[in-house]
C-alpha cells in the first residue's frame, strides 16, 4: 500500500514540474479570431468606389475598390466604373470614398475580358495590400471584403473552390455570401493576401459566389507602371473594340479546335458543343401526345460587360428535335414552322447601341442532304464597326416523320464569323434510318 501511494505521490510531482516536451499556444477566448485579423489587416486598404456628377450628387454606380500602390492606384471591378466611359451625355466622374471625404479619381487602364478597372487617385495611402501569386488550395479558408449597399465595411468567409474557365472568361468559385455593393473589392487569404477581385454571385443559390483571378489584374499593373501610360478618352472605345474582337477570336479558336464527339438526339447527330458551354436536355410530349419534343440547350456562362444591358462575347445553341406522333404531314409541318418561328426573336436590341436589323432568308442543302429553311437577322453594334449580333433558325422540312430545329444567338462577332458559324453548325447535322 505505502509502495502505491509513492508511485502516486511521484507522478503527480512530476507532471506538475516536469518541463513539456513542447509548447503549444492554445487561443484565448479573448483573442482576436483569424477573421477579425484579416479583417483589420485588410480594412484600411478598402473603400466604396461610386460615379456621380460631382460629390454631393446621387451616385449612377456604386461598389468597392482597394488600394495596390501607395500612389493612389486602386483595383475596382469594370462595370463598377463602366457607366463613366459608356454615358458621355451625363458626363460622370469617380469617386473613392473614405469616411466623410471624397476622392477623385481616373481610369487609366481597364479590361472588360476581366471585368478589371486599376483607378488612379490623386492621394497618398499608408496601406498597401499585397497580391498573391500563389493558388489556393481547395477548400482553404477565403475573406471577400467590401461595403454592401451603404452599410458598414463588411467580412463574409468562405473556401476557395478552384477556378472556373469558360472559353476566355475566368473565375474563382467561392463558397462566400456577396452583396450588392461588394463588387470590386478584394477577396483575400488568411494572410490578408488577394487573391481574387470580387465580380458576382450566382443567382438563385446559397452562397455561391465569384472572384476575377487577380493573375489578370498584374498585367495592367505592370504596363501602368512600366510605362505610366493610361487610357485617354478618345482611345475608350477602340481599346473596347480591341478587347472585344480578342473575345471573339479567342471563342472562335476554342469552337475551331474543339474536337468533341458527335452528340445525338433521336435520330439526328450533329456538332458536339464545346465544353466551355453548360449544357441540358429536355424532353416533352404536348398535351395531345400528337408530337414529341426534345431539346439539347446550351450557353456560355459568362460573357462581356460593356454598360449597363449591353454585353459581348457570348453564344447560345438549340437543337430540337420533333417527332410526329399522328399529325397529318399538313399539321406537322405548321407545328415545326411555328416552333422555327418563335425560335427567332430580334427584339432585344436598343437602338441606341445597335443598327435596324437585318433579315433574311434563304434554303441550304448540307453535305449529309439535309434540306433547311434558314432565317437570320443582324444587327451591327454602333460603336464597335464591325462587330455583330445575331439570331439565326433553321429548320428541316424534308420529313414527315422527324424534323429537326436549329437556333442560336451570337454576340459581338464579325459577319465573316457569323457566317463560318452557321456553316459549321448546320454542315455537321444528318440523320440515321436505321
Amino acid at each position: 500500500m505505502k509502495q502505491t501511494l509513492f508511485i502516486v505521490f511521484l507522478l503527480l510531482f512530476s507532471t506538475l514540474f516536469a518541463e513539456p516536451a513542447t509548447e503549444k499556444l492554445v487561443e484565448s477566448p479573448l483573442s482576436p479570431s483569424e477573421s477579425q485579423r484579416v479583417y483589420e489587416k485588410v480594412k484600411p486598404a478598402v473603400f466604396q468606389i461610386k460615379t456621380a456628377k460631382d460629390e454631393q450628387a446621387s451616385k449612377a454606380s456604386y461598389g468597392s475598390g482597394f488600394v495596390v500602390d501607395a500612389d493612389g492606384l486602386v483595383l475596382t471591378n469594370y462595370h463598377v466604373v463602366a457607366t463613366v466611359l459608356q454615358d458621355e451625355d451625363q458626363r460622370y466622374n469617380i469617386f473613392l470614398v473614405d469616411g466623410n471625404k471624397s476622392y477623385r479619381a481616373k481610369i487609366v487602364k481597364f479590361s472588360v475580358i476581366y471585368d478589371i478597372a486599376l483607378l488612379k487617385v490623386e492621394r497618398k495611402f499608408d496601406t498597401v495590400l499585397t497580391i498573391e501569386k500563389k493558388t489556393p488550395e481547395h477548400g482553404e479558408n477565403i475573406y471577400s471584403i467590401g461595403k454592401p449597399k451603404e452599410l458598414n465595411m463588411t467580412i463574409v468567409d468562405g473556401k476557395y473552390n478552384g477556378v472556373i474557365k469558360k472559353a476566355i472568361y475566368e473565375r474563382i468559385q467561392m463558397s462566400t455570401p456577396l452583396n450588392g455593393g461588394m463588387s470590386g473589392g478584394p477577396t483575400v487569404n488568411a494572410n490578408g493576401d488577394v487573391i481574387g477581385i470580387n465580380v458576382s454571385v450566382l443567382l438563385r443559390s446559397d452562397n455561391i459566389s465569384f472572384a476575377v483571378p487577380i493573375k489578370n489584374a498584374t498585367p495592367l499593373l505592370k504596363e501602368y507602371r512600366d510605362f505610366a501610360l493610361s487610357v485617354e478618352d478618345e482611345e475608350i472605345d477602340a481599346v473596347v473594340k480591341e478587347q472585344l474582337t480578342e473575345i471573339e477570336s479567342s471563342l472562335m479558336d476554342d469552337l475551331e479546335k474543339d474536337k468533341q464527339p458527335v452528340a445525338t438526339l433521336g435520330k439526328w447527330f450533329y456538332k458536339a458543343p464545346s465544353k466551355s458551354l453548360k449544357c441540358w436536355t429536355t424532353s416533352d410530349k404536348n398535351t395531345k401526345k400528337e408530337y414529341d419534343r426534345t431539346s439539347h440547350s446550351c450557353n456560355l456562362k459568362n460573357s462581356a460587360y460593356i454598360e449597363r444591358g449591353l454585353y459581348s462575347g457570348n453564344y447560345r445553341i438549340d437543337y430540337i428535335t420533333v417527332q410526329n406522333l399522328k399529325l397529318t404531314t399538313f399539321q406537322f409541318y405548321n407545328r415545326v414552322k411555328s416552333m422555327f418561328s418563335s425560335g427567332i426573336s430580334v427584339n432585344y436590341a436598343s437602338k441606341d447601341d445597335f443598327s435596324g436589323y437585318q433579315c433574311n432568308e434563304t434554303i441550304i442543302v448540307n453535305k449529309n442532304d439535309i434540306s433547311f429553311k434558314v432565317k437570320y437577322c443582324i444587327t451591327e453594334y454602333l460603336r464597335y464597326e464591325g462587330l455583330y449580333r445575331a439570331t439565326i433558325g433553321a429548320a428541316s422540312f424534308g420529313d414527315s416523320e422527324d424534323a429537326i430545329i436549329f437556333n442560336m444567338d451570337i454576340d459581338g462577332f464579325s459577319k465573316e464569323n457569323i457566317k463560318k458559324l452557321i456553316k459549321m453548325y448546320l454542315s455537321s447535322i444528318g440523320k440515321n434510318n436505321d
